[in-house]
């Protein structure tokens, strides 16, 4: 029997696809969400020739793309999407979001910004009402990563490096050190994304916001959707 997220997934992933035509290029994001994704987008290839190429975020997702005859295309310079899809560690109802606990926060943040429309499948457990006090995945220049979380700490945040099973610090596929931080103080994600942006050495957070169009939310009882209620920053 399937685990219930995934359950969740699958039919939100199945039903946010019904937005892909033939012909599309389409932006993938990472994780078990786009995983799902890919999956659905491979049934429908197969029941109906539809005919997709995409750009992926991560290299793992490249090959979950390849594997069901979806086309990939460089990513060196990213062309404008028709649509993309990604997951979300955590998400509300005003489509704020969490990214990066797979590590690929800055290529996502970049698909992302190349696609005209952006769309998030999630199960209905990741919603929260608030996101303050949430870990924060961020990507740091792997050269003097500790000093730079060093400094990170001056902020009041406790960054803390993800760790391989060997004791190194995990790398994104791009090379970034690849930490968790964490606010005790519970202010607001806005407030402490700003505060990280401005340091030397920090590339980019796991913090997303006005970027996604709507978002599929599986659940046992079926499939919600929620659109977002302002036009997306890009």
């Amino acid at each position: 029997m399937y685990p219930l997220q995934q359950i969740s997934r699958r039919l939100a992933s199945a039903e946010a696809v019904r937005e892909v035509r033939s012909g599309m290029v389409l932006g993938l994001g990472s994780g078990r969400a786009v995983a799902a994704v890919i999956q659905a987008l491979g049934r429908r290839m197969a029941a109906e020739g539809l005919a997709i190429s995409a750009v992926s975020a991560s290299r793992a997702t490249a090959r979950q793309a390849e594997a069901v005859g979806i086309r990939l295309l460089p990513g060196d310079d990213v062309p404008e999407l028709d649509l993309g899809f990604d997951g979300a560690d955590l998400l509300s109802e005003d489509l704020q979001l969490i990214k990066g606990g797979g590590g690929a926060l800055v290529r996502e943040r970049l698909v992302a910004l190349g696609c005209r429309r952006w769309v998030i499948v999630a199960e209905e457990e990741k919603m929260r009402a608030d996101l303050r006090g949430a870990l924060l995945p961020v990507a740091l220049v792997a050269f003097g990563h500790e000093a730079t979380a060093r400094r990170i700490g001056a902020l009041g945040l406790r960054a803390t490096a993800r760790r391989t099973a060997q004791g190194r610090v995990r790398r994104s596929d791009d090379g970034f050190a690849l930490y968790d931080c964490l606010d005790e103080a519970g202010r607001p994600l806005a407030m402490v994304f700003e505060a990280l942006a401005a340091l030397p050495g920090v590339i980019d957070t796991g913090y997303f916001t006005g970027m996604a169009d709507a978002a599929y939310i599986g659940s046992q009882h079926g499939v919600r959707r929620i659109t977002a209620c302002r036009a997306r920053a890009r």
